[in-house]
């Protein structure tokens, strides 16, 4: 059976980023697309998330994220072969930036999973095998209050 979605994590990073405005711009574009999902600051201070749109408009929307705002000069994303999103909405949500989000691999990557993190604190790079969260084959997200 063919999927009719396209899901897909982010992370968009520059040099001073207009945070407030360019969060706005995604949610204005994703309800655009009709794609579901969210986006938030993230601690480093880069705009993270993840969205999901019917197949087309998905790889707009995806293509879009690039250039959503002159600020970008980078992003980093990596499709879900699944194109199951880890955090569901019913609609696109702008999330507080307190929220841990955060992935076991890039982007958007935990910090204590950072090649730079496990080597300066000795960190493992493996999830502990008793944290429900870590052990399905794809919760690769680490979050609190859902």
């Amino acid at each position: 059976m063919v999927d009719r979605f396209h899901g897909f994590r982010y992370e968009l990073s520059g040099r001073n980023l207009d945070t407030a405005s360019i969060l706005e711009t995604i949610l204005n574009e994703a309800d655009n697309y009709a794609c579901f999902g969210w986006a938030q600051v993230s601690p480093a201070g880069t705009i993270v998330g993840e969205a999901r749109c019917g197949k087309a408009r998905g790889k707009v929307f995806q293509e879009k994220l690039k250039t959503i705002h002159p600020q970008i000069t980078k992003a980093d994303i990596l499709v879900y072969e699944d194109t199951k999103i880890r955090l569901h909405f019913s609609a696109f949500k702008i999330l507080p930036a307190d929220r841990e989000t955060c992935f076991i691999d890039a982007p958007h990557q935990c910090r204590e999973y950072t090649k730079a993190h496990s080597a300066t604190a000795g960190a493992s790079t493996n999830f502990p095998a008793t944290d429900a969260a870590h052990t399905g084959a794809h919760d690769h997200v680490r979050h609190t209050d859902l």
